[in-house]
């Protein structure tokens, strides 16, 4: 699945997904550039609304993980599903209250696997490159 972005400024966030304490505040400019495009590494939701995990323009370069950005930034480009996505479901809040991950089967099943990649991990890195590079190709 790839995506464009459209913009790349808090501006253009849906109230819902404001949250000046996450980094989603109206004045952030994300490390996303308008008219490129991105392959989309995973995609959950919160708060009603669609999240789609990417590569920013510094991964590589400081940063080793995708990271999550509201949908209303992209708009679709390719609909096409990776073949190595199956469906999940995550703990959004410690309370119980699910929300549905689509991602590679290591990211799905395993609920630690985004925090150990962020974190650094080798090996949790290793396994995304591995799907990266297929999913790159898609």
């Amino acid at each position: 699945m790839r995506v464009k972005c459209v913009a790349n400024s808090g501006k253009k966030l849906l109230k819902t997904n404001v949250d000046e304490k996450a980094g989603f505040g109206r004045n952030e400019i994300f490390l996303i550039t308008p008219d490129k495009e991105y392959v989309v590494y995973a995609i959950t939701t919160l708060n009603n609304c669609m999240w789609y995990y990417i590569a920013e323009d510094i991964f590589g370069k400081g940063r080793h993980f995708p990271i999550w950005h509201p949908a209303e930034l992209f708009k679709i480009v390719c609909n096409k599903i990776s073949r190595t996505w199956v469906v999940g479901t995550r703990n959004v809040d410690g309370k119980g209250n699910l929300s549905p991950i689509i991602s590679f089967s290591d990211w799905v099943k395993n609920g630690e696997y985004y925090e150990r990649l962020a974190d650094g991990d080798k090996e949790a890195y290793k396994v995304f490159l591995k799907y990266k590079k297929i999913m790159d190709k898609e």
